[in-house]
């Protein structure tokens, strides 16, 4: 990343850096008069900005984020995605099912310059307009010099087309409530949490409850990939990345099984806001968002300090050192995680076609028989071919990865009860030639 500056402070809004000290001084209202004489207060991590006097909001955002000293520790920039890298791996199609392939891909605003103090400013200064209709209607408006600047629907569609319509099957996106997706109390996880848990997490079936522990590395491998890139695009942090929070359930299980039908729109919204006025959130979202909304607005001049971030792309060559394994054998795309041994497979759809390129390793038979001793110490059979349903054309890949998981582990089930039955049948047999050749000896000892 480079050098790293510090962070505007807490100064006069607009253009140029203020000072980086905490500041008691009073704020003006938008008369200019100055409020009642008073020292700034402190915002408890536990607290709402919304439960503070307006007049002091503009400076306690300010001071909560110049604690972080440095520019690398605010930000949390969005990856760009590889649709060459993941398209045979399910991962593009779970974007595309949804409507939200631009905010895997950036496309449209891969911004490469960001702009602090602009963004600071804005959202220092950042309030919300519920509009007739929310989520539909809700505005942020944020002020950076003279102009008040508002994210909405309809500003996000000029950035890219983010919500372009849920597919297969085509339905209308669900817009949820703040404390859905937010999820912090277990009123608001629903009916439907031990479900969608069963299929995001390998675990035991005991463990699954409302009150489950969270862990990544839990996570079934499909899951697990998606959470490297949603972690920033999706619900950006830098914090916890080793645990699965309970707004995160939701969005994997969206994205794996296209239900709910999310809407990413409203998804930007309620992380921008919630960073805004909570007060254990320090960093801002959706940084490339926000940069471009501001540049679409002339905001940006060529007087405004910039900043490059050093964001590192998701694709397979990125993060194959660190837990998964992309493999290319002659049935199947293969991911295997190098901690646990766990695989995940899509069966390949363009056997005999030509390849155009060699983007995926190809499995050679060293690969094939360590894998396949891998599967047999966890139980699986290597033989065991899944009879496709009629319907398996319209299946999800990961949908499809289900379906032979299951069914492996119900043919597994069938095979280790015949084995048992044999080996009770073959008890008994021994059980009563023994009993015959006693009673033929105890009728022999009489006799003699």
């Amino acid at each position: 990343m480079g050098k790293s500056k510090k962070l505007p402070g807490k100064g006069k809004v607009g253009k140029g850096a203020a000072t980086s000290s905490r500041s008691n001084k009073r704020p003006r209202t938008e008369s200019g008069s100055r409020q009642p004489q008073g020292p700034c207060p402190d915002w408890p991590k536990n607290k709402k900005l919304l439960n503070f006097p307006e007049m002091w909001r503009e400076q306690l955002y300010r001071n909560k984020v110049v604690e972080l000293k440095h520019e690398r520790n605010l930000i949390v920039a969005e990856k760009t995605g590889s649709e060459s890298d993941f398209k045979h791996y399910g991962v593009v199609e779970c974007f595309e099912r949804l409507g939200w392939l631009n905010a895997f891909t950036l496309e449209k605003f891969n911004q490469k310059q960001i702009y602090l103090d602009e963004i600071i400013t804005w959202m220092a200064t950042l309030r919300k307009v519920l509009g007739k209709k929310p989520p539909t209607t809700t505005k942020l408006i944020g002020t950076v010099g003279e102009t008040e600047n508002e994210l909405s629907f309809n500003a996000l569609d000029k950035i890219a087309d983010f919500d372009s319509g849920a597919t297969n099957p085509k339905r209308p996106y669900e817009y949820l409530s703040t404390e859905v997706i937010a999820c912090n109390d277990d009123k608001y996880k629903g009916d439907m949490w031990v479900e969608m848990l069963c299929e995001l997490f390998d675990v035991p079936p005991s463990r699954l409850s409302i009150k489950m522990t969270l862990d990544r590395c839990d996570l079934r491998q499909f899951p697990k990939l998606l959470s490297s890139l949603t972690c920033c695009n999706i619900l950006p942090r830098t914090s916890d990345i080793s645990q699965i929070r309970n707004c995160d359930v939701r969005v994997l299980h969206a994205l794996c099984t296209g239900f709910p039908t999310m809407s990413f729109k409203q998804m930007v919204l309620h992380n921008i806001w919630e960073a805004r006025i909570s007060g254990d959130r320090k960093t801002i979202p959706h940084f490339k968002l926000i940069t471009a909304l501001l540049v679409n607005v002339g905001v940006i001049t060529e007087t405004s300090k910039s900043y490059k971030p050093g964001v590192t792309p998701f694709t397979r060559d990125h993060i194959r050192d660190t837990e998964f394994i992309f493999i290319k054998s002659k049935f199947a795309y293969i991911l295997e995680d190098y901690k646990g041994k766990l695989t995940y497979e899509v069966p390949r759809e363009d056997q005999g076609e030509e390849e155009e390129d060699d983007e995926a390793e190809t499995e050679n038979d060293e690969d094939v028989e360590e894998r396949e001793y891998d599967r047999l110490e966890r139980g699986g059979d290597v033989e065991m071919q899944v009879e496709r349903p009629p319907t398996w054309g319209n299946w999800t890949s990961y949908e499809r990865e289900m379906y032979v998981q299951q069914a492996k582990e119900i043919a597994a089930a069938a095979k280790c009860r015949v084995a048992q039955e044999n080996s009770l049948k073959t008890w008994q047999e021994e059980q009563a030639k023994l009993a015959q050749e006693r009673w033929e000896k105890q009728e022999a000892y009489e006799k003699s």
